[in-house]
């Protein structure tokens, strides 16, 4: 924004009102709990833990958190700051603070005899055999409250039941709680808990999504039996209305497992279901959704998917294209409201690897599963099972195989057992000028960008939009004088090595907003190896099998990654690019290793390495 008036006015107005839509800081889903309890059961090593990925830098990064003791094996919710710093987290059973402790008052949530499946009774003083997780994907939602003192807490109640003699799991309420903070924002003790909000028999998951307004949300369950969706309309006075969507039946009569996610200008809903009693089929419902009246207007489509795992469908951060998961395969849709369904195209099929334990153990295939927008534009892909890696779809707003589907692009050296974040939209904002638009709130477009280095050409760079509050153009100065206007400039070729400072601006009728990184591209910028202790990472160490060697605001000319023995000798050299690259260790003995970061013969940094 250019006039430091306006901007002081916006910002007040955000603290008065509540908005998330005029603050240039929407990182709520920037901090990422992945893994399993790091209390430590077995005597694997650090397979076992929780890893914490921080999307706050240019590159994602990930740290092992011996601190957290919360299994995530399906619930996985997390809220951060507007900052990206990390408030709470839950599994559906309880809810940790940043400092990883039970919010007083919160140790449990929804207490019934579901939950109680879930948990062990000895509770051991080291926490290994505390509550497990739901093992529910989409089974809560975090927001921020409007008051800015507050946060919200939303979530089913599930109870088992016995129908023709066998256990039925049971959705019958929606339940709120509501936290208070400190004098430094931070969660501080429930005020309330499990208060019912609304009561039917629902599918098991939530959905979320922003009001036309750009502040209030709505809430939705699905019923059941497939008649519609029960709305509750959340703003700064709490719960102040709800209403039943009626929809027509269509074909599946039970289902297992749901998840359901929105387009990113909530135009569209978008279900993938399993049938109770197999899974061999997924049924992918779009609908297309009023965010003034909380409205699903009409179904656009409704397709079948062959599918052997519990698969997932997500839409393109453009919502151009809708992909949907099926274990076999990832598959793109253009989101055409005549048709979906005859769009199909596969863009990947699963290159059939696995991943084991122990050699002794069962092998479980890396298939593809749930997925996660991340806030770097990329889809995140969830492999079933209890494994250490996940899949990535790199440019998801390209058509076809240009989506780049790239399989185990993330290696996870602790176990992850069919857990995802799931994150309501909260870089949605208002519809401008619709009958809903009350309260003055106007999408103020925010600029964003990530880069990525050519293997074969350092000075070739791939820029790739992420701005959000709907820009209507863009302006692309690459430091060189040369420049772009245009949403997507893909590649830029440099002409020699240099330290450029690339700036991407965005605008539209309501004001711009210009976002700048300094990229060294092929040159260090100090004989100084402090300078790189963030920039370049290793992770996790102690290491098992898999090293990841993380390379940030660097892009190398010719960077290798050395690791040496204790006598001295070379055991292991490649060559590494900007971004995360991959180093196996299996090779290597149990030990000490001393590893180096070389650029041009300059040592950028070193340290140590333990192989277990």
């Amino acid at each position: 924004m250019n006039n430091p008036y306006l901007y002081k006015f916006l910002f007040i107005l955000f603290f008065v009102c509540g908005t998330l839509t005029t603050s240039h800081s929407q990182k709520n889903d920037y901090v990422w709990l992945l893994g399993g309890s790091s209390i430590n059961v077995d005597t694997f090593g650090y397979q076992w833990g929780t890893m914490v990925a921080d999307f706050k830098e240019e590159v994602i990064k990930f740290k092992y958190d011996s601190l957290v003791t919360l299994d995530f094996t399906g619930t996985n919710i997390s809220l951060s700051d507007q900052d990206g710093h990390l408030l709470m987290y839950t599994n559906g059973m309880g809810v940790h603070g940043n400092n990883h402790a039970p919010i007083p008052g919160l140790d449990t949530i929804g207490y019934g005899n579901y939950w109680e499946r879930f948990n062990v009774k000895n509770y051991l003083p080291d926490g290994s055999d505390w509550p497990s997780g739901l093992p529910i994907y989409q089974a809560v939602t975090m927001l921020p409250n409007f008051d800015q003192g507050h946060y919200m807490l939303f979530y089913p109640k599930y109870t088992l039941v016995i129908e023709n003699n066998t256990e039925v799991l049971k959705t019958s309420a929606l339940l709120e709680a509501k936290i208070s903070t400190d004098v430094n924002g931070l969660p501080s003790a429930a005020l309330y808990k499990d208060k019912v909000i609304g009561l039917g028999s629902f599918k098991t998951n939530l959905a979320v999504v922003r009001h036309g307004n750009g502040r209030d949300w709505w809430i939705i369950q699905e019923d059941l039996n497939h008649k519609g969706f029960q709305m509750y309309l959340l703003n700064e006075r709490g719960i102040y209305e709800s209403h039943f969507c009626e929809m027509p039946k269509n074909q599946v009569t039970r289902v297992y497992k749901q998840v359901g996610s929105f387009s990113p200008d909530g135009q569209y809903y978008v279900t993938a279901e399993v049938e109770i009693n197999t899974i061999s089929t997924m049924h992918v419902t779009v609908y297309s959704f009023d965010r003034c009246s909380g409205n699903f207007v009409k179904i656009i489509d409704h397709f079948n998917v062959p599918t052997d795992v519990f698969g997932s469908a997500m839409f393109s951060p453009n919502g151009e294209y809708l992909y949907v998961a099926n274990g076999q395969y990832i598959l793109q849709y253009t989101v055409n409201p005549d048709s979906i369904f005859h769009t199909e195209r596969i863009i990947s099929e699963y290159d059939g690897s696995t991943f084991q334990y122990t050699p002794n153990s069962n092998k479980t295939r890396l298939r593809f599963s749930k997925m996660a927008m991340g806030p770097d534009g990329k889809i995140y892909i969830e492999a079933p099972g209890g494994v250490r890696s996940m899949h990535t779809i790199e440019y998801p707003d390209e058509y076809g195989e240009d989506a780049t589907v790239i399989q185990n692009s993330v290696k996870l050296e602790t176990q992850n057992f069919n857990s995802i974040p799931s994150f309501p939209n909260f870089r949605m904002g208002p519809l401008d000028g619709s009958p809903c638009d009350t309260l003055g709130l106007n999408n103020m477009p925010v600029a964003k960008f990530r880069y990525a280095q050519d293997t074969s050409d350092h000075l070739n760079l791939r820029f790739t939009d992420a701005s959000y509050f709907r820009p209507e153009t863009w302006f692309w100065d690459f430091g060189d004088g040369q420049t772009f206007e245009g949403k997507k400039p893909y590649w830029h070729k440099y002409q020699q090595s240099g330290t450029y400072t690339v700036c991407l601006t965005v605008s539209n009728e309501n004001g711009s907003d210009t976002s700048c990184k300094v990229i060294h591209v092929g040159t260090v910028s100090s004989q100084d190896p402090t300078n790189y202790r963030d920039l370049l990472t290793i992770f996790p160490n102690p290491v098992e099998n898999d090293l990841m060697v993380r390379v940030d605001g660097i892009v190398p000319s010719n960077m290798f990654f050395e690791v040496y023995n204790l006598l001295g000798q070379l055991v292991h050299r490649q060559k590494v690019y900007f971004g995360l690259n991959q180093y196996s260790v299996t090779s290597l003995t149990q030990g000490s290793y001393i590893y180096r970061f070389v650029e041009k013969n300059q040592v950028l940094q070193q340290g140590k390495i333990v192989k277990i």
